[in-house]
């Protein structure tokens, strides 16, 4: 069966180039977790709804046709269908078990995280990545002069290609999250914007806590939102602050 072109989203704009400026990106977020990728110049601006600009770009850089994906329901859509299809030839699953890249539209989407491929043990690396559209980050600086936390920075800290300030709403009910592992000197801290989903935030530092434990089997996980993400792959060790 042919491609629907007229349910076709557009792509990007320099399909070599910007493809890889977006995979600097997801290389630099996956080697600093917590640190806050930038996409603004490169997402493409009108993927189809409910993708955020992140989501996509990702898409369009980590899908071809040797690779299999699990979308959520809401992000299941045919215009979705059409343009993975038109773009990266992709192979689309129904069975989350199946699949190298899950995309989900929203935190409580969530395939059970241990359905999903964990990687073997002489091949660790042929675990599945989860793509998730979460409400927002905020990175946290620890307060050196009294122990606690400053206000939420603007500029995630010591990040790599294509960072720039997050655009989270601060009003939102948020928790925060302690990283620690490889690609972070001593700690890191974000704040997850809870959104509407008040649970998401303690929800997903319970599964990333169980992915963990499964080291160095496990998912690795990318989160976005606008033009934003953030990975918290599965060598980091979380706690709550």
């Amino acid at each position: 069966m042919g491609v629907d072109l007229s349910l076709v989203c557009k792509g990007f704009e320099d399909p070599v180039q910007d493809a890889q400026r977006c995979f600097r990106t997801i290389l630099s977020a996956l080697s600093q977790p917590g640190t806050v990728g930038c996409l603004d110049t490169i997402a493409p601006h009108q993927p189809p709804d409910p993708w955020s600009e992140a989501a996509w770009a990702v898409a369009m850089t980590l899908l071809d046709g040797d690779t299999r994906v699990w979308l959520s329901p809401s992000l299941a859509t045919a215009a979705a269908h059409a343009s993975l299809q038109f773009h990266t030839s992709c192979n689309m699953t129904k069975n989350p078990a199946e699949a190298d890249f899950a995309f989900v539209g929203h935190p409580g989407e969530q395939p059970d995280w241990a359905s999903l491929r964990q990687g073997e043990p002489e091949f660790p690396d042929l675990s599945a990545t989860i793509i998730l559209q979460v409400p927002g980050i905020t990175v946290v600086e620890p307060s050196e002069s009294s122990g606690g936390e400053s206000p939420p920075t603007k500029v995630a800290p010591n990040v790599g290609p294509n960072v720039g300030p997050n655009v989270a709403p601060n009003a939102s009910p948020s928790s925060t999250l302690q990283l620690q592992g490889p690609g972070i000197e001593h700690t890191r801290r974000i704040r997850l914007e809870r959104g509407a989903e008040g649970r998401w935030a303690e929800q997903l530092r319970l599964a990333l806590v169980a992915n963990r434990s499964q080291f160095p089997l496990g998912v690795d996980l990318l989160m976005v939102w606008s033009d934003r993400l953030c990975a918290i792959p599965r060598s980091t060790r979380v706690a709550a602050i």
